[in-house]
């Protein structure tokens, strides 16, 4: 088993956490999965970021369909 630190000044805390995982050799399938785990964390983030943007600025739901139907975008 390779001994991975608890903590770098080379690896942030999120690299560290990602090493230990792939240090137990997971399957192809299982890579697939870590992927889409990762790419729905940072959709939810974007998402709520989004939300919260156009809570503070007022924009109703037809407004955003209309900003990303605007063929000038």
């Amino acid at each position: 088993m390779i001994n991975i630190p608890e903590k770098s000044k080379v690896f942030s805390p999120i690299q560290l956490e990602l090493l230990k995982l792939f240090a137990h050799n997971p399957s192809d399938e299982e890579l697939i999965e870590i992927k889409t785990l990762i790419g729905q964390y940072y959709s939810n983030k974007l998402r709520q970021l989004a939300n919260k943007f156009s809570k503070e600025n007022n924009w109703t739901e037809e407004y955003i369909e209309t900003i990303l139907n605007d063929p000038k975008q």
